[in-house]
């Protein structure tokens, strides 16, 4: 009697199999619900990042928090323009920046400093005009890299090649009629070709940094 009560309610091997298949089928379904939450969580934040990111560049663009030192101090370059073989004197307006959030946030140091040279620049009228533009580091003799513009005659300087360079002339006169946007050249007589004054720009970028060196000219 005992026998038969127990072989009602004890399941049989057949019926402890099919629960367990069971039992992991309902737990395999569970864990790719939890996997699939958590994906669209992730996709979730990603979609609010990407349209925040976008509202941002949009509305208010690249932000340059102004600092007078980035990390290390800069050592500004020395660049040297001649025209004709002769040194002129420029004016150069220096930028670098450091990266805080890619495309967004920069840390921004701005520095201005003249270089002199001859600064009665007067040609005429369909000379020839050669235009030479260099740049160097300044080290000390032990090899410490300094701020050019700290030179007082005993840095050694170090001719650098590792620049891009962007050439505008345009005409001081009303409306300031550009004459030449391009990659420097060096004979620049042939954009030089009105009786006036013009204002020469140069930029020059390497790295994380960004000079514009400008000059003015006059052709009669």
């Amino acid at each position: 009697m005992s026998k038969n009560y127990n072989s009602r309610f004890t399941p049989s091997e057949e019926e402890m199999e099919k629960q367990k298949q069971e039992a992991l089928k309902e737990l395999i379904k569970i864990n790719n619900d939890v996997k699939k939450e958590k994906k669209r969580k992730i996709i979730t934040i990603l979609i609010i990042f990407v349209v925040s990111f976008l509202l941002f560049k949009l509305f208010i663009g690249q932000v340059d928090i102004n600092t007078p030192n980035i990390i290390d101090q800069h050592k500004n370059r020395l660049y040297q323009i001649s025209l004709n073989n002769e040194k002129v004197t420029i004016g150069v307006e220096e930028v670098e920046r450091k990266t805080i959030i890619p495309f967004v946030i920069y840390l921004k140091h701005h520095s201005s400093h003249t270089f002199f040279g001859n600064d009665s620049l007067t040609y005429k009228l369909g000379n020839k005009i050669i235009l030479d533009v260099k740049s160097f580091e300044c080290y000390t003799k032990e090899d410490f890299q300094l701020s050019c513009v700290s030179d007082n005659g005993n840095l050694i300087k170090k001719e650098m090649n590792d620049l891009k360079y962007h050439l505008y002339i345009k005409k001081n006169s009303k409306g300031e009629k550009v004459f030449y946007d391009g990659n420097l050249i060096d004979n620049i007589s042939d954009y030089l070709d009105e009786i006036g004054s013009y204002h020469i720009s140069i930029v020059a970028k390497y790295k994380n940094v960004e000079s514009t060196i400008y000059f003015d000219l006059k052709v009669e």
